[in-house]
């Protein structure tokens, strides 16, 4: 059954009218909320990226301020191997200069530890031609200048021991004792 429409026309129009204006606030509503909806996400993604740029910028200057400090780290070790090569090659030439001849530093390690406490060594002259070894110092006492000797005989690195003087020091609070040997050493391959 077809159903009869009782109303005027100008109603119908109106009823029209009314369920399109409604479609219309509709749609619009719709598309104020998509809009709505799209600027809140864009902010959010904004914001997000704005929080990873700054930790971004914070990691750069960390990073910056160890790779400074890496630099700096560097420069010393440079100008330590410099230094290195330098005396390396310092070494060389004095080795080249010294041919055959004994190491010198090792006889001079090896007084240091054989020497008592309370003796104390203040010249050392080495005499080129016979490569013997003047020492003169100062001990408390005789005894400690009999260690030393005997120290000097039991070490390797000394050999014709010879005890030259020895006297009161002119306080006479210590004696004074000159004595010569000959340093002997590895040598020089």
């Amino acid at each position: 059954m077809r159903g009869v429409n009782l109303l005027p026309p100008e109603m119908a129009k109106r009823k029209r009218f009314a369920r399109k204006r409604q479609a219309a606030l509709s749609l619009g509503g719709i598309v104020v909320a998509i809009i709505f909806i799209s600027y809140l996400t864009l902010f959010i993604s904004a914001q997000s990226y704005q929080r990873s740029i700054e930790e971004k910028e914070r990691l750069l200057v960390e990073r910056g301020s160890k790779w400074k400090e890496l630099q700096e780290t560097m420069t010393r070790v440079e100008r330590i191997e410099e230094d290195t090569r330098a005396l390396e090659e310092r070494i060389r030439t004095v080795q080249e200069l010294t041919g055959g001849e004994l190491y010198y530093w090792e006889v001079l390690r090896e007084l240091g530890h054989i020497t008592p406490e309370k003796v104390w060594l203040g010249e050392f002259i080495l005499h080129p031609q016979t490569k013997r070894l003047s020492l003169k110092g100062s001990a408390s006492s005789d005894t400690l200048i009999a260690r030393f000797l005997a120290a000097l005989e039991a070490s390797p690195y000394f050999r014709e021991i010879e005890l030259k003087e020895t006297k009161k020091n002119e306080s006479g609070d210590y004696k004074d004792f000159e004595l010569t040997c000959i340093p002997q050493g590895k040598e020089r391959e």
